[in-house]
């Protein structure tokens, strides 16, 4: 029985990217590597790249590195909760939920303008923002996924000018947990640089704040990015299934 012929996409290289010239000994290109024109070293790279931005993106999301699109559950248990004093029923938040995982899909497929996701904690929130960072490096952008907390205590430290720089740069920004604590003093100074720096490219925010709670310059630079706003007042997941969200 004959060997099945083999699968490579380019006989030059093998899908190595790379070949050694035929030529006799003593030639002075005897032995040495040539790039192949067929791209597949440059497809090698490319894929590296992406392997190692995975493994980071993973890293950040820690607990949250199985978060997609297609484990947000739009059938998740639920139950009534409070909203600043008003009861949100459950087929409200049924509505909102179903709403939330929409505007978030749209996003995705065109990136323009930031979203802010603001609501009780255990809604569902940071799975939808590790969402769009998965999304995000699939299409080849380069992602950050960051705590606010820990990127202000990241900031405070000696080297934390050079992290705001990285942070600033990147294609697609995610910040997690924006909450009262981080809007006062040094610190809504450096988010007020984040968000205003950060104008023109993507932006996603997720809070225990409405936006209205937020100091008026922060506002106005989410009515300026075109901030896409979706309101979660869901029933915490973690406490109605054990969840982890």
């Amino acid at each position: 029985m004959s060997a099945s012929a083999p699968s490579w996409r380019c006989g030059a290289c093998e899908d190595t990217g790379w070949y050694v010239l035929r030529v006799p000994v003593g030639d002075p290109r005897f032995g040495q590597l040539q790039r192949c024109d067929c791209g597949q070293a440059d497809a090698g790279v490319r894929a590296a790249r992406h392997a190692r931005a995975k493994r980071q993106l993973g890293d950040e999301l820690a607990e949250k590195a199985d978060c997609t699109f297609a484990t947000f559950d739009l059938e998740r248990p639920l139950a009534p909760v409070t909203w600043r004093g008003e009861t949100v029923d459950v087929a409200a938040q049924r509505h909102l939920l179903r709403q939330a995982h929409a505007v978030c899909a749209a996003y995705a497929a065109d990136w323009r303008g930031w979203v802010y996701l603001h609501g009780t904690c255990g809604a569902g929130k940071s799975h939808l923002a590790a969402a769009l960072a998965h999304v995000a490096l699939e299409a080849g952008r380069t992602v950050l996924y960051r705590s606010v907390p820990g990127l202000m205590d990241a900031v405070r430290a000696a080297s934390g000018e050079d992290l705001l720089r990285t942070v600033l740069a990147t294609e697609v920004l995610v910040v997690d947990d924006l909450g009262a604590a981080q809007l006062s003093g040094w610190m809504e100074e450096k988010i007020f640089r984040l968000f205003n720096e950060r104008l023109g490219r993507p932006l996603i925010i997720t809070a225990n704040l409405a936006p209205e709670d937020l100091p008026a310059r922060l506002r106005s630079r989410l009515a300026r990015a075109k901030t896409r706003v979706v309101w979660m007042p869901l029933a915490d997941y973690t406490t109605l299934e054990g969840g982890g969200w």
